[in-house]
């Protein structure tokens, strides 16, 4: 508290005009001797009236010493004193006005009103002398008396209970305002506003905490009648802030929270100035000196105020880190960071604000809020970027990456990541950030492009930077993701040599071993990946991937036909480890199943209801005991099993097994009871929908389509389309997804296709399902026009599938030997025909060859390459192309028809105009292609060339002809 209050008091207070009492005895005779005192006192009258304290002090103590001895003027001289003392003080010279002042108090004729200002004044000197009680006395006196304007009472009190403070008697202060708060509010609410500060400024010197609390949060209710704004946010700061350093949280904020903005701080404080001029013009008008200067005493504070808050630019910042480490002390960081979020969003750029957006971006990122994150570094980047003071961008630049790594947006990332890098080469995050650009390309599975960037950090980096092991551990997982597994296990094998020279500890020892092991597992070559596994269990018991490794050493040892060796490593993986342990106890069914033990099997599954009740993998085990009933010739009970299991699970979101139950109730209904298991669907569906059991009633409508048909027929995929209003990828299966997916792109809605596939991959990015979702996108892209994109999804679909592929060709061209994989290569070698023509031939090749490979995708093999060939004017090659399909897969004449036409259209580019005549007019007498347009365009080109050639065949004979001997070839 200020503690020259009463030199500030002193320069205000109220100016009383007594000149009009002093006035000379009636007996006094106006002669010329007496004219020179009353010269002297109206030249001291006009000086008191025109404010001349100076000159009023110099001619009031020259009469006094002139003629105060004379009895004659001593009723004047008495009359005197009070208005030198007066003048004294007004000049603050409280000293000076002790003497006079007495004098006057002590004669009983003054008036009360002049008697009050001058009991006011003493006070305020002896409140600068430091005599507080005798102050308190005479404040005391001027308030009890009722004659004295209410005002001035309320003033004195107000004093009063300043010189408590003043005297730093905390709990003096207290209990007056304790006592006399309520009065001065109802009397004046703005004389309230300020005794309510000085109250709570002196709880807090008290150290009286709680209370100090209790009033700021009542004074804040009542902040229309507090006109010093500004110096209460200030003392809610101050608590607040000591509350911080005495570690009580919950106190700073109860307190913090009461803080208004700057800006409405000012708007209120203006708006209290304004009010308290306006008061002020109306006290001058109604003649009010008290108030006048009351209110004048006011307004100078209050500009004080408003010029130390303009002066603060910082002040928002500081009270808003203040309520944010409030919360952040609590362990409460969404609170935290939501305080900064708003503040650094809302606050002129400063080094406070600077520190708190980092601050911001660190809260969100431990929250794992990455999208706030994000925008959080770019406010810091947009608003602070430019400045001195953003000392930290290469920081936020690499938190941003984080980030958007984590939401995930790998592509992001990978651009921040290099950003970073490139603008800050020397920085200590430099290596680390062209590290973490790599593995996000990893991610985006540009393994090529991962690669390369790594060889260019090996080749910057020194060996002892702390980023070396993983950039070198990772170069061999780009070439592993790539399934390049040669050089993935040579450079696994080079990591291993080299972390056995520095000890033997490396953080990827484990993961290097079971990815060698895993990489002779993915070729089939299993002794090997036995040996791997088998030393990674044996040297690194506790590795996060011996669960896997043990599933993997179970898998090697059943292709093996080890099935003892497979069911041990299987009923090794520890419970803990969820997902692979119950994989493990259904693949041992799979080895029961092999031995065509049913009943090990079955005690095998529901021991494992007993015992995995909370697994994700129940609905397998059921769909088996249902198989196994069936298979032990009790329908019944296989079909009570499957429907129990339906109506307990079937709501369920995404449960691995339901599917394989549904599709398990057909051969449970052959022949004639078909109908009833319509019947049964369509009831659970009705009790579905009365139900709203949203996901059983998406798994009953694909059980309905796979009855009629499945996306192989009109009416099962567009009953699979139909299920697309009400799935939301993340709880539906892999199976549904992919099943509707497909069924939406053939019937051409490719958005809602391409988010059900785009949701497979998101979701479920381990599914067996997920390579023909690569594929699904692939064609989506495809018939954008999108070639590159295409070519990318295709082949993330040959590296992911699960499906067997055939063996390499000669240019190491394998494909996907199901019907879905010849799609994929057949579309791959027509985008691949105009860069690269010989391996577009090769793929071409792959699928011709393929005996799994549906008759139809060979023929348009053999087509396309033999197509191909006539465009690079190699009509020769061409021409065994064209005949083996018209000779070899007659089923499908419209291929047919196009390999006569292509074949006779080679010819003549050959020049062989009679060859070209003949195979014309085999295509146009053929009768099965009659409908086709290529046998009139046919018929047209053999006229041309000399007419239609009649097969030489007798009625009944061959159709069609026999290929020609060789010889007779061209």
């Amino acid at each position: 508290m200020d503690r020259a209050l009463p030199s500030k008091l002193s320069s205000f207070l109220p100016l009383v005009f007594l000149s009009c009492w002093l006035v000379l005895p009636g007996d006094l005779l106006i002669s010329q001797e007496n004219q020179a005192p009353l010269v002297l006192l109206q030249d001291a009258d006009r000086a008191y009236r025109s404010s001349n304290w100076p000159e009023a002090v110099r001619l009031f103590t020259r009469f006094l010493e002139t003629y105060g001895a004379d009895p004659a003027l001593a009723d004047p001289s008495q009359k005197i004193f009070p208005l030198l003392a007066l003048s004294h003080f007004r000049q603050g010279a409280f000293d000076a006005a002790k003497e006079p002042a007495e004098k006057a108090l002590a004669d009983p004729r003054l008036e009360p009103l002049v008697r009050a200002e001058l009991r006011f004044f003493s006070a305020l000197g002896s409140l600068t002398a430091g005599h507080h009680e005798e102050a308190r006395a005479h404040l005391g006196a001027v308030f009890s008396d009722p004659k004295v304007d209410p005002a001035r009472r309320m003033e004195s009190l107000i004093v009063g209970g300043t010189s408590y403070v003043m005297e730093e008697n905390w709990s003096g202060a207290i209990t007056f305002f304790e006592r006399h708060g309520r009065e001065i509010r109802q009397s004046n609410p703005e004389a309230g506003g300020r005794a309510d500060l000085l109250h709570l400024h002196s709880l807090m010197k008290a150290e009286q905490w709680d209370q100090a609390i209790l009033l700021a949060q009542d004074v804040a209710t009542r902040i229309d009648q507090v006109r010093q704004v500004v110096t209460f946010s200030s003392l809610l700061i101050a608590l607040g802030s000591q509350f911080l350093t005495d570690g009580h949280p919950y106190k700073a904020i109860a307190v913090l929270r009461l803080v208004r903005s700057r800006a409405e701080i000012l708007a209120l404080q203006q708006a209290k100035l304004s009010e308290a001029r306006a008061d002020l013009a109306y006290a001058k008008e109604s003649h009010n000196p008290v108030r006048e200067n009351q209110i004048g005493t006011s307004i100078r504070e209050m500009e004080v105020d408003l010029e130390k808050i303009e002066a603060m630019p910082e002040f928002d910042s500081a009270s808003r880190l203040r309520l944010a480490q409030a919360y952040s002390d609590l362990g409460r960081p969404r609170e935290t960071s939501l305080i900064l979020d708003q503040m650094v969003r809302q606050m002129p750029p400063d080094e406070l604000v600077e520190s708190a957006t980092v601050n911001l971006i660190c809260g969100w990122m431990s929250l794992d809020r990455w999208s706030r994150a994000s925008r959080a570094a770019d406010v810091y980047l947009e608003r602070l970027g430019h400045l001195p003071l953003a000392k930290n961008i290469p920081g936020v630049l690499f938190a941003k990456a984080q980030a958007c790594e984590g939401q995930p947006d790998h592509a992001k990332a990978a651009e921040v990541y290099a950003d970073m890098a490139a603008r800050f080469p020397g920085h200590e995050l430099a290596f680390k950030a062209r590290f973490l650009q790599a593995y996000n390309k990893i991610q985006l599975e540009d393994h090529a492009g991962g690669g390369a960037l790594l060889d260019a950090l090996l080749n910057d980096m020194p060996t002892d930077n702390e980023m070396w092991d993983h950039a070198f551990f990772w170069r061999a997982m780009a070439d592993y993701f790539d399934q390049k597994w040669d050089p993935a296990r040579e450079q696994l094998g080079r990591y291993l040599e080299r972390i056995s020279k520095k000890g033997g500890a490396g953080l990827y020892r484990d993961d290097a071993i079971f990815r060698i092991g895993y990489a002779y597992f993915s070729e089939a070559l299993y002794q090997p990946a036995i040996r791997e596994m088998t030393r990674l269990e044996k040297e690194e018991p506790t590795s996060e991937w011996l669960p896997e490794a043990l599933l993997t050493l179970g898998d090697a040892c059943a292709a093996l036909g080890e099935l003892d060796q497979a069911l041990l490593a299987y009923r090794r993986i520890p419970p803990e480890a969820v997902g692979f342990h119950d994989e493990g106890w259904m693949k041992c069914g799979q080895i029961f199943k092999a031995r065509k033990d049913l009943e090990g099997m079955r005690n095998l599954f529901e021991d494992f209801l007993k015992l995995r009740r909370d697994s994700s993998r129940i609905a397998e085990a059921l769909h088996w005991l249902g198989w196994i009933a069936k298979q032990q010739g009790n329908p019944e009970q296989a079909r009570k099993i499957s429907w129990d299991a339906l109506r307990r699970l079937g709501n369920d979101e995404a449960r691995p097994g339901i599917e394989e139950i549904f599709l398990g109730l057909a051969p449970l209904y052959p022949g004639p009871e078909r109908k009833a298991l319509e019947t049964a669907l369509q009831q659970e569906r009705v009790a579905a929908e009365t139900g709203r059991q949203t996901h059983y009633l998406v798994r009953l409508g694909w059980a309905e389509a796979q009855l009629s048909g499945g996306s192989g027929s009109v009416e099962g995929r567009t009953k699979l389309a139909a299920l697309a209003t009400r799935i939301e990828p993340k709880d539906t299966s892999p199976r549904i997804l992919v099943d509707c997916a497909e069924a939406l792109a053939t019937l051409g809605k490719k958005e809602d296709a391409a988010r059900l596939f785009q949701g497979l991959r998101k979701w479920y990015p381990r599914a067996p399902e997920r390579d023909r979702a690569y594929a699904g996108l692939g064609f989506l892209a495809l018939e954008r026009g999108e070639q590159a994109e295409a070519l990318v999804q295709f082949d993330r679909f040959e590296k992911t599938t699960v499906m067997p592929k055939s063996a390499p060709g000669p240019g190491g061209i394998s494909i996907v030997e199901a019907e879905i994989g010849g799609k994929v290569a057949l579309a791959r070698a027509r985008l691949l025909e105009p860069s690269d023509a010989d391996r577009a031939l090769q793929v071409y090749t792959a699928v011709q060859k393929s005996k799994p490979l549906p008759s139809r995708l060979r023929a348009e093999a053999l087509l396309g390459a033999a197509e191909l060939q006539v465009r690079r004017n190699r009509f020769r090659e061409s021409l065994p192309l064209f005949e083996q399909v018209y000779v070899l897969f007659n089923r499908h004449p419209e291929l047919v028809a196009e390999a006569y036409w292509g074949r006779g259209q080679a010819l003549e580019g050959m020049g062989s105009r009679e060859l070209a005549r003949e195979v014309y007019s085999e295509l146009a007498c053929r009768q099965d292609l009659q409908k086709t347009k290529q046998a009139a365009d046919g018929r047209t080109r053999a006229i041309a060339l000399g007419g239609v050639i009649q097969p030489a065949i007798p009625e009944g004979g061959e159709i069609p002809p026999k290929p020609r001997a060789p010889q007779e070839r061209p």
